[in-house]
């Protein structure tokens, strides 16, 4: 989800489906983006950098190991969902982009690092269109890590707001929550790039308080915790998991860690 802080999202009316997962998962109610605007928060959800950016473009790109270096490496799958994304490329795949399509591309931050964006083969197998969502939940072998990256009103982006993006995750959640790949140890991570601009930092952290919801069969439903988490906590969070080692200041953070049940133990 984009651009609303912490408050503005908790009690608030037009977010029913966000508080139904609230008490069904964990909120971490101390989770801070890195930085504003939008692209530097979600590289640093999978690089544990922003790369030194400090704005946004369609066709700004880094070069550095990712998160997607790392599943690959361990033999395992990783796919990008994006809604409305544009069948037009120029002059790749993964070099989409179209000022009138709903699909923001600084919202899927694979498609922003060169060894993605600039390999067709990489490229296509794994950046697909929302509507092949169904289809790989159902599917035997599923990904083991499936971004989903809603278009940019189904994010609440101005001018759309919280009950675009509540009515979304009414549509998408349960699709997620109820197949095989979720119930069978699954985890899902629900969080906003970045919070308010102009909030007073948390330390280094200057993107704004933003809510995190984290669901998993070994989460129990209405769990708090209050601990100092970041979008590298996330990133941390995922690569300890899966046992990589930490990426950027994703090594420096502690991982997301008193929410978990003892089923956690079992590995995944």
């Amino acid at each position: 989800m984009e651009d609303k802080g912490y408050g503005q999202i908790i009690g608030d009316s037009q977010a029913p489906t966000i508080h139904s997962l609230i008490q069904r998962g964990a909120l971490l109610t101390n989770y801070w983006a890195v930085t504003h605007p939008s692209l530097p928060n979600y590289l640093a959800m999978i690089a544990g950098t922003t790369f030194g950016l400090t704005g946004e473009c369609d066709l700004c790109f880094v070069n550095g190991p990712t998160l997607a270096d790392q599943i690959e490496a361990a033999g395992r799958q990783w796919k990008t969902y994006n809604e409305d994304l544009p069948v037009e490329s120029l002059p790749g795949p993964c070099l989409k982009y179209s000022v009138d399509s709903t699909f923001d591309k600084n919202h899927d931050p694979f498609l922003h690092v060169d060894s993605i964006a600039l390999n067709p083969e990489r490229c296509a197998s794994r950046v697909v269109d929302l509507k092949s969502l169904p289809a790989d939940l159902a599917s035997p072998n599923p990904p083991d890590l499936m971004w989903i990256t809603p278009n940019q009103c189904d994010t609440m982006h101005p001018p759309c707001g919280i009950a675009n993006g509540d009515t979304f995750l009414a549509q998408w959640i349960p699709l997620i929550t109820q197949s095989a790949a979720f119930q069978n140890g699954g985890v899902l991570f629900l969080t906003f790039d970045e919070g308010i601009v102009g909030t007073p930092c948390n330390g280094a952290l200057c993107g704004g308080h933003i809510v995190t919801i984290v669901l998993s069969p070994w989460v129990a439903g209405g769990t708090r915790d209050g601990t100092l988490y970041s979008h590298f906590s996330l990133l941390r969070t995922i690569e300890q998991a899966w046992g990589f080692s930490p990426l950027g200041a994703a090594a420096q953070v502690p991982p997301i860690t008193g929410i978990w049940s003892s089923q956690a133990s079992r590995g995944g």
